[in-house]
């Protein structure tokens, strides 16, 4: 499998938890928006909005890396897909220029062994 341009950060909320359990959080920082995605506060729209920004400025980056490095290669007809975050099969990969070639391990290890056959 191989994925298309695409960008992913995760995280998670104990609040509910700690809420049941009577735990209060206290996080010190200097600097007002020092302490986003902090699993142990809520997050405020600003922070959202940053992260979503983040993300989107990182997609652009990466996307823009990959037509640079492989003009020749991708299929930009196929720019939706191709920057979607979608897993592809190695033969689509390849189709979209994704990938220069398919290639196995065992190809490699074959490939050390003095005539070239597997011996086992």
């Amino acid at each position: 499998m191989v994925g298309s341009i695409g960008v992913v950060m995760t995280s998670f909320s104990c609040l509910g938890l700690m809420d049941m359990l009577g735990i209060e959080s206290k996080v010190y920082t200097a600097g007002p928006r020092k302490v986003g995605m902090n699993p142990l506060t809520r997050t405020t729209e600003e922070e959202e909005m940053d992260l979503r920004n983040l993300l989107s400025e990182t997609h652009m980056e990466f996307i823009n890396y990959v037509k640079e490095w492989r003009l020749e290669k991708i299929k930009e007809e196929e720019n939706d897909d191709l920057f979607s975050g979608t897993v592809f099969g190695l033969a689509r990969a390849l189709e979209l220029g994704l990938v220069d070639g398919i290639y196995t391990v065992m190809q490699d290890k074959v490939a050390y062994l003095p005539d070239g056959r597997d011996q086992v």
